[in-house]
């Protein structure tokens, strides 16, 4: 069954309660799904991995030199990054900005 609308961004010809809303996806539901798995398992593998290194540098004293303590500041940083971009990157990914919208 065809929507009024026509197919979505994705191709996608389906009807639904919530055909209105398939118009702002970028990709189909299963792309979508890829989508967030993935950026998922980046996030906690980013998170755990650079909280291990913090942990390890400042519960072992022999391990604070200074080049640890750099490393520690980028693994702080890649945190900050995981924390603020990953998600604002992945929902870029996901849906299509009104404006380009548009222009499809």
């Amino acid at each position: 069954m065809e929507s009024e609308h026509g197919p979505d961004v994705a191709g996608n010809n389906t009807a639904g309660p919530f055909e209105e809303y398939e118009l702002f996806y970028r990709h189909s539901y299963t792309m979508t799904a890829v989508y967030c798995v993935a950026y998922f398992i980046v996030f906690i593998v980013g998170l755990v991995g650079n909280s291990f290194v913090i942990a390890v540098v400042f519960r072992a004293p022999r391990m604070r030199t200074v080049t640890n303590f750099f490393i520690v500041n980028l693994a702080l940083a890649d945190v900050l990054v995981i924390v603020f971009c990953l998600p604002a990157t992945l929902m870029s990914n996901i849906f299509v900005h009104t404006t380009e919208r548009s222009r499809v």
